[in-house]
């Protein structure tokens, strides 16, 4: 499962959250859908190694998939920090 965000303006927004994401947590693996079909075949098809359940709703693309890690505790994981990191760039997170 992945961090899932959605909500950007265009790609442009999508790539600089996503660049601002892999340089503060280069371990993580990330995606970028520009269609909510597109990345709920690939995530079925186990096509892409930054999994995500599909939501039974839509989602606006740009979609970006941001990797989840192991840790002791929701702090630790650094997704509270992540979730903080899109709203400058006009995302919002709509879960994993």
């Amino acid at each position: 499962m992945s961090l899932i965000f959605n909500g950007f303006k265009d790609r442009i927004q999508a790539e600089a959250f996503e660049r601002a994401v892999k340089e503060r947590f280069p371990e993580r693996r990330t995606a970028i859908w520009m269609s909510y079909d597109e990345m709920a075949e690939a995530c079925m098809a186990r096509k892409n190694d930054v999994e995500a359940d599909v939501f039974l709703h839509p989602l606006d693309p740009p979609i970006v998939l941001v990797s989840r890690i192991d840790a002791e505790t929701y702090a630790e994981s650094g997704e509270p920090e992540i979730e903080a990191m899109v709203e400058p760039f006009g995302g919002v997170f709509v879960g994993t």
